[in-house]
């Protein structure tokens, strides 16, 4: 039996060709649709280039989502491809709760697509934000390498020069985010990376998970690009913000569907923040929101003590003091009783 167990395709756009295409790939379970929802979005928002969507997905997929999904087929023109793998081989692997298994399918999905003779894919994370066409980065060449790569940013500066990649064996010090990874699909499959990242994840366990066995066995084998500009995550600096962004990425626990920060935006009192840029971006992925099909669904309330802390702050940064401080007394009764 191959990896892929079920193909659905939601879209009547005829499609002779997929590499003719910007090929977009990311991973989902019913848990992060919404923010999957709206980097889809995003991307065929500003991309000047046409597009398909492929989706692989873990579990059942609601009929409602299904329709949204659809919905978005039709508007943009796009095949859209759901795909539902045998995940059987990565069911072991360490996870948490912010991330789950199906993380993992982006090491699966590769080789799926190349027997579909698809030959590149930009994978996404979903809480990743288009906001500049990305055509031109999407079609850069990536000749015998396996991927074009972005830095990755840490809230302690040097710490993936100065100690991940001494930790982790490597030659050198490029450390990428593996939250966006444009593939070459039969480079990546004539080294089987895949299967090589779930042998070295079953053997050991990995700070950053398969991101570490990623940098480790792509070494030499991507094309890194030492900016910000397409993988601009939470933890980059006011002073390292490159001049033009194209894409953002929501890391950390704030991510932009959740109440603790549905009222950051440009101009929100930010004194002695070194990440203040970031918050006119939580605003631009409303603006994503609410011209999709998740417009309705409110923002998520607050699942721990931390989130009730994160949402006081929120009020008191926005000048809503009665609001923080109910926050902020929810905040001590959770941690008082976790």
């Amino acid at each position: 039996m191959g990896l892929l167990k079920k193909r659905k395709i939601l879209s009547d756009v005829a499609v002779n060709d997929c590499n003719d295409r910007a090929n977009i790939l990311l991973c989902s379970d019913k848990n992060v649709i919404r923010g999957l929802g709206v980097t889809v979005i995003s991307v065929l928002e500003n991309m000047t280039m046409p597009c398909a969507i492929h989706i692989a997905f873990n579990g059942t997929l609601p009929e409602d989502e299904e329709a949204r999904f659809t919905q978005i087929a039709k508007k943009y023109q796009v095949p859209f491809c759901i795909y539902w793998i045998d995940d059987s081989t990565i069911q072991h692997l360490n996870s948490n709760s912010y991330i789950t298994i199906t993380a993992y399918y982006r090491l699966l999905m590769p080789y799926i697509m190349n027997d579909i003779g698809i030959e590149k894919c930009l994978y996404l994370d979903t809480d990743i934000l288009c906001v500049h066409d990305i055509a031109d980065w999407y079609k850069q060449p990536l000749h015998n390498m396996v991927a074009a790569v972005t830095k990755d940013a840490t809230s302690q500066p040097g710490l993936r020069e100065n100690k991940t990649c001494h930790k982790l064996g490597m030659k050198g010090t490029d450390y990428f985010n593996s939250g966006i990874l444009l593939m070459n699909i039969p480079e990546y499959v004539k080294y089987d990376i895949g299967n090589k990242a779930i042998e070295l994840c079953s053997d050991q366990k990995f700070g950053e998970m398969d991101q570490d066995v990623l940098n480790i066995l792509l070494e030499g084998h991507v094309v890194f690009d030492e900016s910000y500009a397409y993988n601009c995550g939470m933890s980059v600096r006011n002073s390292e913000v490159p001049e033009c962004i194209y894409m953002v990425h929501f890391t950390g626990a704030k991510k932009p569907w959740k109440l603790c920060v549905s009222e950051l935006k440009n101009g929100t009192m930010a004194l002695f923040d070194q990440h203040s840029w970031k918050y006119s971006y939580y605003e631009v992925w409303r603006k994503y929101a609410k011209i999709s099909p998740w417009r309705e669904i409110p923002f998520d309330l607050p699942k721990n003590y931390r989130e009730w802390r994160y949402l006081a702050n929120m009020y008191f940064k926005t000048g809503q003091f009665r609001l923080g401080i109910e926050a902020y007394l929810k905040y001590l009764a959770c941690k008082r009783d976790k």
